[in-house]
């Protein structure tokens, strides 16, 4: 089995202590505990979701909303680049709500199941003034949290509401209240105020640390501590149990790299929701996880952007069918995708994510709502791969495993123990960047702890941890030699400045393989082993973390 039983991680957990909600404070011990079981309410058994004794599997759609003020009140609004991207749709209280409900039916009649409510509030933990976003017609406002949370909590409840008569279940975005008093209280009085509601089946209650953590620190301070993120992940888990006890409680974490700080083998969430994207990068990221973070484990958000120009509607189509069919062979519990309609963010990477364009009209089936554009072949997947059912848990490393980008340069290798012992560490995640910092690759360690850091351009910064270990930051200049006759000379390398973001996977495919078991991951292996150079790095020795210091 690739998850552990219940029992073993949750004893995991009764062993470690945290640090309370202030560094400065003496340890108190932390127990892990599970939402206290009530019926309705979403709970975890067995490793998978369960509404009372039949298997719920959160098949889930990301939808943004935004509070509108519409002369004296406050209404929850879909994103304003849903339905026209250019004109808040709707201008009363009614026909707002009628546009959000016309989404909503839309996405149950697709075979949704539940939503991630990402609420635009503007708040954060790192504002100095904890203000909140309302949108007029013509202009945003920003008005103070405190005095003001009434109209967060009565905008949710709109939400909800609209969510529960449509049978769709919510996993809730929260602004992460991190070290921050105010926050938190907002954070308690909404938990209490929805403790009772069962259309909403968890919390999210930071969305993708690794990108958002400390965000308003200079970049040489960004970097915390693990213990100081189990110390807060406890604290918000304390709060769910005593605020909270039926809700199930997570974060949504983004690539392995996350366990360097917010490491989420160690991190007392119920579950652990992952962020993944990219064709070169989904199989093994998935893989990652579940080989190494022993916990239920469900994806948050994927998606392929599809313009029907440079990536086509079919292609983002056999995306979502592989995608989902991959993450349930490795044993996932759910399915996210990014997200409802088009946006105009101007990144493509955003712009085209999504389920509907902005071409044409769709109705739904009763006629009541029509929405301003056309469903992409993609979504009417999801009703098919309900019915889905998983092989056997899949163990298997993906072809590029060791070097997701194709990158043919440079090759380091290195080896990570641990340290005292000797004992190879396997899982362990190995960041390089170039002397800029302006492009960055990662790998992994195998079963004997060795690594293969594949690049277009020499590394010179490094960052390595694994799950349950220290992380190290370090500088490193290797010896590089010739690995073929006639190299390319060094300083006539190509392709020295190829990042991620303009890597197709298109070139990495192989051709005319109609037998393929999951078509759009399926690439040449021989592609991912090539390199011009090679050196070799120092051992590496982590220790344990000790979260009872």
């Amino acid at each position: 089995m690739i998850f552990r039983k219940h029992f073993v991680f949750y004893f995991a957990w009764f062993i470690f202590c945290f640090n309370g909600c202030n560094n400065n404070k003496k340890s108190e011990a932390f127990v892990y505990t599970p939402p206290i079981t009530q019926e309705n309410f979403v709970q975890i058994k067995n490793q998978q979701f369960y509404i009372g004794d039949s298997i719920f599997f959160p098949f889930m759609l990301n939808y943004v909303v935004y509070i509108r003020k519409v002369g004296d009140e406050f209404v929850i609004s879909p994103d304003k680049e849903y339905d026209d991207p250019t004109i808040w749709e709707g201008n009363s209280k009614d026909s707002i709500l009628h546009v959000l409900k016309g989404h909503l039916t839309l996405i149950k009649e697709l075979g949704f199941n539940s939503i991630r409510l990402v609420f635009k509030t503007g708040l954060n933990c790192f504002q100095e003034k904890q203000e909140f976003d309302i949108y007029t017609q013509t202009k945003k406002e920003k008005i103070p949290l405190k005095g003001n949370e009434s109209i967060l909590i009565n905008c949710a409840n709109q939400f909800l509401s609209l969510a529960d008569s449509l049978g769709l279940r919510v996993m809730y975005l929260l602004d992460p209240p991190v070290d921050h008093p105010e926050l938190e209280q907002f954070t308690i009085q909404l938990l209490e105020n929805f403790k009772n509601q069962s259309v909403i089946y968890c919390y999210d209650f930071f969305n993708e640390p690794l990108y958002f953590d400390n965000q308003n620190k200079p970049s040489n301070k960004r970097n915390r501590e693990k213990k100081d993120a189990f110390r807060i992940v406890a604290h918000w888990h304390n709060l769910m149990r005593k605020h909270a006890p039926f809700h199930l409680f997570t974060i949504g974490f983004a690539e392995p790299i996350e366990v360097f700080e917010w490491d989420p083998s160690i991190l007392p969430v119920d579950f652990v929701q992952m962020h993944t994207y990219h064709p070169l990068r989904y199989p093994n990221e998935v893989a990652w996880y579940s080989h190494y973070i022993q916990k239920p484990i469900m994806i948050g958000e994927t998606s392929l952007p599809a313009d029907n120009d440079s990536i086509t509607y079919d292609e983002q189509r056999q995306f979502m069918i592989d995608a989902f069919k991959y993450a349930r062979d490795f044993g996932f519990i759910g399915f996210g995708w990014w997200q409802f309609q088009e946006v105009q963010w101007g990144n493509y990477e955003h712009d085209f994510t999504a389920l509907i364009n902005h071409k044409g009209i769709t109705k739904t089936q009763d006629g009541k709502y029509i929405i301003k554009g056309s469903l992409k072949p993609a979504a009417f997947e999801v009703k098919k791969l309900l019915n889905y059912q998983p092989k056997e848990k899949n163990t298997q490393k993906w072809v590029n495993y060791y070097n997701m980008l194709g990158y043919k340069n440079i090759v380091l290798k290195g080896k990570v123990v641990e340290k005292g012992t000797g004992k190879p560490i396997e899982g362990a995640v190995i960041r390089g960047w170039t002397e800029w910092w302006d492009i960055a690759a990662n790998t992994y360690t195998d079963s004997l702890g060795n690594f293969l850091l594949y690049s277009n351009k020499e590394f010179i910064h490094f960052q390595v941890s694994a799950p349950g270990k220290q992380n190290l930051i370090f500088n490193y200049k290797a010896e590089y030699q010739p690995l073929v006759k006639n190299p390319i000379p060094w300083d006539k390398l190509p392709d020295s400045s190829l990042e991620y973001h303009k890597i197709s996977y298109h070139p990495f495919l192989k051709k005319n393989n109609p037998n393929a078991e999951y078509p759009i991951f399926d690439f040449e292996p021989s592609l991912f082993n090539q390199a011009q150079y090679q050196g070799f790095m120092k051992t590496i020795e982590l220790e344990n973390i000790q979260l009872n210091d």
